[in-house]
């Protein structure tokens, strides 16, 4: 089984995740981030794994671009979906809704939320501020969360 593990990253956590899964989901995997043009050959796999950073409420354009896109083929593939965000694995569901197609969501068999790091440095200095605010205000539960991604993993594989 070929599967296709495909995420954009905007400080490197959906990266490492990406290539975590990579490394532990079963099968022939290929870890791609998303090119800017979206062009993938989605045909080519049997599973697609999704996977976005989300950044004030949004997924990566290009994810969302991606999606919309390959929306028909997609639907035709076993597919997973994982966001990476400093809000709670409750609120996944409300992030799905904003952020891609129904029916892309009804189909995916695994969706979770990974959690988030926060890598300062890798932040332009609007967002370095804002998040910092939030934290501050928020208080939100920083840091991967190891269960779910365990949890994912072991559906894909089933």
């Amino acid at each position: 089984m070929k599967t296709l593990v495909i995420y954009d990253t905007y400080t490197g956590t959906t990266e490492k995740c990406a290539k975590l899964l990579g490394e532990r989901l079963q099968g022939e995997i290929h870890v791609l981030r998303v090119p800017r043009n979206g062009n993938v050959e989605v045909e080519r796999y049997d599973t697609v794994v999704i996977g976005s950073y989300v950044h004030a409420g949004k997924v990566s354009r290009r994810i969302a671009r991606f999606c919309k896109t390959n929306l028909q083929a997609l639907l035709q593939k076993r597919v997973g979906i994982f966001l990476c965000m400093l809000d709670k694995p409750e609120n996944l569901g409300r992030y799905l809704n904003n952020n891609f197609n129904v029916s892309l969501i009804e189909h995916a068999f695994a969706k979770a939320c990974f959690g988030s790091e926060l890598n300062f440095e890798k932040m332009n200095p609007i967002v370095r501020f804002l998040i910092k605010l939030i934290i501050k205000k928020a208080q939100p539960e920083v840091g991967l969360r190891p269960k779910e991604i365990d949890k994912f993993v072991s559906t894909m594989n089933s």
